[in-house]
């Protein structure tokens, strides 16, 4: 049997071909403890902020289109929602938690919302921007979401996430 080069003999050692050198080239970096599990110094802890949403809305039309469309083609994700009320009741409930809508609108499948949220002063974050496409019949929440803060685009997704898992018809 041929194992990485070389030959497995039958004591199960392996012997490398002619010219092969089977030790490293340079030797080994010295191991970091990222983990703290044993290392001289305990691995440094870095806090992650919250984000915290501005409940300010500084935004108009006119920068949340030109933001759109040059913040290219967004993230999809997908969420459920228990039930899909009027497009005014969905605007309530998510401004309650400083995510606003910039336009919405009831359609016979679906309520269609464009939303925004910026991080507050001292948080992290940036400006959040998404369409999000409220569909009736399958109860799930189809959303293109595109900010200037990538890093923390997750955590923005995850408050949105949560406030449509309270949504009631």
């Amino acid at each position: 049997a041929t194992v990485a080069g070389g030959e497995v003999a039958a004591a199960g050692v392996v012997s490398f071909m002619p010219g092969m050198d089977p030790t490293p080239a340079t030797p080994a970096a010295p191991m970091v403890d990222l983990l703290g599990f044993g290392g001289d110094e305990p691995a440094p802890m870095v806090a992650q902020s919250p984000l915290e949403l501005s409940p300010t809305q500084a935004i108009t039309q006119e920068s949340f289109q030109s933001m759109w469309e040059s913040w290219g083609e967004g993230e999809k994700r997908t969420c459920g929602v228990p039930g899909v009320p009027p497009a005014e009741v969905l605007d309530a409930h998510l401004s309650s938690a400083s995510i606003f809508t910039i336009a919405s609108g009831d359609l016979p499948d679906m309520t269609k919302l464009f939303i925004f949220a910026q991080a507050a002063p001292g948080s992290v974050g940036g400006t959040f921007l998404a369409e999000c496409n409220v569909m009736r019949n399958s109860l799930t929440v189809d959303v293109t979401l595109k900010t200037d803060s990538p890093a923390n685009l997750m955590l923005f997704w995850l408050k949105l996430e949560a406030k449509f898992a309270e949504v009631r018809a």
